[in-house]
């Protein structure tokens, strides 16, 4: 399931419109059929910036387009979940070895490695030259939606505007959830382990809130975190709204 939304047109707190076709996110581009390989051709994009890990990135490439420039910054490495790449090889033992989303949340937020990725994926998206930029990771909603949250907050969006656009993804799993978690109670006979796999198909505001309590608990609040951990200062943060608002 290829999953592409623009952030244009989301309006921040001073009534300004992202502009629309500047910045996009998606799922990751393996395998497209030819009705979604027309929608990306369709973007015009100028960048793509893939947010998975090294191993996902090889075992399912992106297809390349021309002229468009590709940059990998994987927001965290197999080790900080303890994600080993036997269990990756297989999606339903990987979903079973992954700790509460919630946790992950705060490790990508707060693990150094982490920090610089997310650093610097933003300064990319910040300072590039040329539009449209894309950025996703696999299914489009932990790490997408990560970035998507720092992307809107820079642009003065509303934070319960932003949480509304986290979970507009949902809308894309609810019936992929549902299937999985029939199928892990047919195999296990569990409910409570089938639904906490099925959980890992959607998306939670607990989750990314835990992750943001984690950074307002050590940097004092998600501006700091801004300014210190991801070095955007005003000036910076002033130019980008200048150049994504209308």
């Amino acid at each position: 399931m290829f999953i592409c939304r623009d952030l244009g047109n989301i309006v921040n707190r001073e009534n300004r419109k992202i502009r629309k076709g500047m910045i996009i996110r998606s799922s990751d581009l393996y395998a497209l059929d030819i009705k979604d390989t027309e929608t990306v051709l369709g973007l015009g994009l100028r960048k793509v910036i893939d947010l998975r890990t090294v191993f996902e990135a090889k075992e399912k490439p992106d297809a390349v387009y021309e002229g468009v420039a590709y940059l990998s910054c994987p927001l965290f490495e197999e080790r900080t979940l303890g994600i080993t790449r036997e269990s990756q090889n297989n999606e339903i033992s990987a979903l079973m070895k992954m700790p509460y989303l919630g946790e992950v949340y705060r490790r990508m937020l707060s693990d150094e490695y982490s920090i610089t990725m997310i650093r610097k994926v933003l300064h990319e998206i910040m300072d590039s030259d040329e539009y449209p930029v894309l950025f996703h990771c696999t299914a489009g909603k932990d790490r997408t939606g990560v970035i998507a949250f720092f992307v809107l907050y820079l642009l003065d969006v509303d934070y319960e505007t932003i949480i509304d656009d986290y979970l507009a993804t949902n809308v894309f799993y609810t019936e992929k959830a549902q299937r999985t978690y029939d199928t892990i109670l047919s195999l296990s006979n569990d409910p409570k382990l089938a639904m906490k796999i099925k959980g890992f198909w959607m998306v939670r505001r607990e989750y990314l809130e835990d992750g943001l309590a984690g950074i307002i608990e050590e940097y004092g609040s998600i501006d700091d975190y801004i300014e210190k951990a991801l070095c955007i200062d005003k000036e910076k943060r002033e130019a980008f709204k200048k150049k994504a608002l209308i």
